[in-house]
Parts: structure tokens; C-alpha cells; sequence
């Protein structure tokens, strides 16, 4: 997915209202990400972890990694081999670190540095 520095903008306006709200069963990282894509008009097909991400929304490593604000990376927790596909995304967020709504890093919406990311998490490749 091509975003215009325009839509990357607003991305991140949509975004930063939601820092500190609260993860639940009612508001998990795809909740998060549908309502800051959803605020700018762009939908996202469903997604679930049992399948591999979508090829369209899901930048490589190296894109997040180069600071491509306002697109999406899916992760798999390192540790848990059950973990087949992805059980994780994020947005990619200014300064090498990620906006995301997880159990993990405070239970709620935070921005964390990539490099805290790929510590708990494995990049899922489409």
C-alpha cells in the first residue's frame, strides 16, 4: 500500500488521541488499527492470525526499519511456538518505533521503540 505524506499525517492524527486507551477484549491491536485507518477512509480486509498477513497492507522488515510512518507490520511472538502466522500489528510511528495497542507493552495503546519490538516479537513477512 502507497501512502501520500498527506495520509501519513493524518494517520498520525487519528493516532495520537488513542495513546493510553486501554487494551480489552472489546479493543485489541486490529480494533486500534481499524479505528486509525478507518478515521482517514481506508478499510482493511479482516484479519485474523490464522492466516499469513495481507500481501497489500504488510511492509518488509527493512520498510519499518526505515521509518515508513503509517504503514503496518505484523509480528509473531518470539517465544511461543504454537504461533504460526501473526498474532500482532502495528503501525510504524516517527523515530524507529511503532504505535500499537498491546497486552504486552502496558495494556494499552503505546509507542515503543522497533528495536524493544523485534525483542518480543518476529517480523512476519507476507
Amino acid at each position: 500500500m502507497d501512502l501520500t505524506s498527506r495520509k501519513v499525517q493524518r494517520i498520525i492524527t487519528a493516532a495520537r488521541p488513542l495513546l493510553g486507551r486501554a487494551y480489552s477484549a472489546n479493543f485489541s491491536c486490529v480494533d486500534f488499527v481499524r479505528a486509525v485507518y478507518g478515521e482517514i477512509g481506508l478499510r482493511i480486509p479482516p484479519l485474523n492470525g490464522y492466516r499469513p498477513p495481507p500481501v497489500k497492507l504488510n511492509i518488509p522488515r527493512v520498510g519499518a526499519v526505515l521509518n515508513r510512518v503509517g504503514h503496518l507490520i505484523f509480528l509473531r511472538r518470539r517465544h511461543d511456538p504454537r504461533d504460526r502466522y501473526w498474532t500482532h500489528v502495528a503501525i510504524v510511528w516517527p523515530k524507529a518505533s511503532c504505535i500499537h495497542c498491546s497486552r504486552f507493552f502496558g495494556g494499552q495503546v503505546v509507542v515503543t521503540p522497533l528495536t524493544e519490538v523485534f525483542e518480543k516479537y518476529d517480523f512476519v513477512p507476507s
